[in-house]
């Protein structure tokens, strides 16, 4: 799953999207517990929210477990809209 789905593109209008205002502002600790915190929370509710399918928040979840296995390995998070070259994906 591509990003898009957490992130529409309406969050980009601004210039800048929350999940980039937050790698800026917040501490490699601060937000890798964020990003645990959104892994757990959308496992937790998967299949559960009306309208929904569980796989749904399954792809969210996989998208903030990527987003820690980068900060993990490059100290560093990038999204789909704003990967650098030099920072490759990472495909599971």
């Amino acid at each position: 799953m591509n990003d898009s789905g957490l992130r529409p593109e309406y969050y980009a209008g601004s210039g800048k999207e929350p999940i980039q205002i937050m790698t800026e502002i917040m501490s490699k600790e601060e937000l890798k517990g964020f990003l645990e915190g959104n892994v757990l929370k959308y496992v937790a509710r998967a299949g559960k929210k009306p309208g929904d399918p569980a796989h749904v928040d399954y792809e969210k979840a996989l998208t903030y477990l990527k987003w820690l296995i980068q900060l993990e390995l490059f100290g560093t998070i990038e999204t789909e809209r704003t990967r650098k070259p030099e920072m490759p994906g990472i495909d599971l």
